[in-house]
């Protein structure tokens, strides 16, 4: 009878892969350059993550249960619009401190990748797509009507990934966060009339 994978020895693992990801791109992992950097057998990764396309499936789920906690993009209590701009504040608190910056980093590598494979995708888009859940289900909460929070929604969520997209880029957090701050304040006011409008 097979031995059972330890699930304490795959968090391990996968904390060390994620920190040797900080220094390369994702898309040249193999099991044998990680398997260096960890100081482990190819057979130990093969045997804790499968195939290649597991591993970067496990990869992803981390970064993405990573991202989730830090971010509190659960049970995130979005009842007015200054509830949501807060919460989007603390969310660039975190996306600018520089060790989420390279997770962010790995994120966007990996969306490229799922391009590429397209089973891949669903584990890179996770991120984003819960992002989107939540700001709309706090837009709707707020008051606006399904379809404009949905549309709503993705504006925000994609000026947030494009700020992110400048701070991994660039690594020039004064001027993503005053790129961030007018993006904020526009969709307060933004907002507020909708929510006026729609009372």
């Amino acid at each position: 009878m097979a031995r059972k994978a330890n699930p304490n020895r795959r968090i391990v693992l996968l904390d060390g892969i994620t920190e040797a990801l900080y220094t390369r791109p994702i898309g040249e992992i193999s099991f044998r350059t990680l398997a260096e950097s960890l100081g482990v057998s190819t057979y130990t990764l093969v045997y804790h993550f499968g195939t290649r396309e597991e591993l970067l499936q496990a990869i992803l789920q981390s970064i993405t249960d990573q991202q989730t906690v830090a971010l509190k993009l659960v049970d995130a209590e979005l009842h007015t619009v200054d509830d949501l701009v807060a919460h989007l504040e603390h969310a660039f608190d975190v996306m600018a401190d520089p060790e989420n910056r390279q997770l962010q980093r790995i994120e966007i590598e990996a969306a490229m990748l799922g391009v590429m494979s397209p089973d891949l995708l669903p584990d890179a888009r996770r991120t984003f797509d819960t992002w989107l859940q939540v700001i709309k289900s706090g837009l709707t909460e707020i008051g606006l009507p399904d379809d404009r929070a949905d549309i709503a929604a993705r504006m925000l969520v994609d000026g947030m990934y494009g700020i992110k997209y400048d701070l991994v880029l660039t690594a020039d957090v004064e001027r993503a966060t005053d790129a961030f701050r007018t993006l904020l304040d526009r969709s307060r006011l933004a907002l507020g009339d909708a929510t006026r409008r729609d009372a």
